[in-house]
């Protein structure tokens, strides 16, 4: 995860700053890593989901997600329309740098040891 944050902030930041168009694309390669980050959330949500509500907890991620990239997508438009695209770019990679480094401050909890079983189901209900 910390990894897909660093690699968008790299690609972001060495975009603004390249005055080549052919660097810039070879530079968006590392932009790929977030695809892989997202796909490798998919797994994770079923994963530390408890089995009865997997459905769920999968449809409010997606939403979740694809919410998330609208509103950014948007505020990322209107930054750049405002200070322009380099300057949006290069806080767009601080701001990926400054994820990462939350990442590191407040892990994810280990998945072993979760109780993913179904809730009892109490008599005479």
């Amino acid at each position: 995860m910390r990894v897909a944050f660093v690699s968008v902030a790299v690609c972001a930041a060495a975009t603004a700053l390249s005055t080549l168009a052919e660097l810039s694309m070879v530079v968006m390669i590392l932009g790929a890593m977030w695809v892989l980050a997202l796909s490798s959330f998919n797994p994770t949500v079923q994963l530390s989901s408890p089995r009865w509500v997997v459905g769920r907890a999968l449809a409010l991620y997606h939403m979740a997600t694809a919410g998330g990239m609208v509103l950014g997508s948007w505020n990322w438009g209107v930054a750049a329309e405002r200070l322009g695209t380099a300057d949006a770019l290069l806080i767009a990679a601080g701001v990926s740098c400054i994820w990462a480094a939350l990442g590191l401050r407040f892990p994810l909890p280990e998945l072993r040891g979760l109780n993913l079983d179904p809730p009892e189901p109490v008599e005479g209900a």
